[in-house]
């Protein structure tokens, strides 16, 4: 799961860990705003599903029931049971949805390295060269949490 306000460096981080599993540094990687999800098959057999699920949450009763449409069409079940999912706006989850077994990575701009607007910064940016702040949280029993903290540590000592 990826956390942070907007801005943060989700769909970057997002970006830049599909563009080193599929091992191609041009690899056009959309936000999934629009489409909630798009698929990725990286270069050792692996699956990848990037969701961005910031558009769940819109639009009261009627935005309630779209969203319940829409989480229908993600086949969730299947991302989480076959692929890497990594999900922007994971909070927008039902509580039921969420996998007990899950690594999540908060993204924060520190206070004092937050750009604004004044000096040009927009959050659309992809590099606005602000530091981030990772918080990995992983969930599940202890053994798989270490592994899952590990699997993140060898992913980042590769990129």
């Amino acid at each position: 799961f990826l956390r942070g306000d907007v801005g943060a460096g989700k769909s970057t981080l997002a970006r830049a860990a599909l563009r080193e599993a599929c091992q191609d540094a041009r690899l056009q990687v959309p936000s999934p705003t629009y489409t909630l999800r798009n698929d990725y098959s990286a270069a050792d057999g692996r699956c990848f599903a990037h969701m961005d699920l910031y558009r769940l949450g819109e639009g009261g009763s009627r935005g309630k029931e779209a969203a319940a449409s829409s989480l229908g069409r993600l086949q969730l079940d299947e991302a989480f049971a076959g692929a890497v999912s990594l999900i922007e706006w994971p909070e927008r989850l039902p509580a039921a949805m969420v996998p007990q077994r899950r690594l999540e990575l908060r993204l924060t701009i520190p206070a004092e390295a937050r750009p604004s607007a004044a000096n040009g910064w927009s959050a659309d940016e992809d590099e606005d060269g602000a530091p981030r702040h990772i918080e990995a949280v992983a969930f599940g029993r202890a053994g798989e949490a270490d592994t899952l903290l590990e699997a993140l540590n060898q992913t980042l000592r590769e990129c």
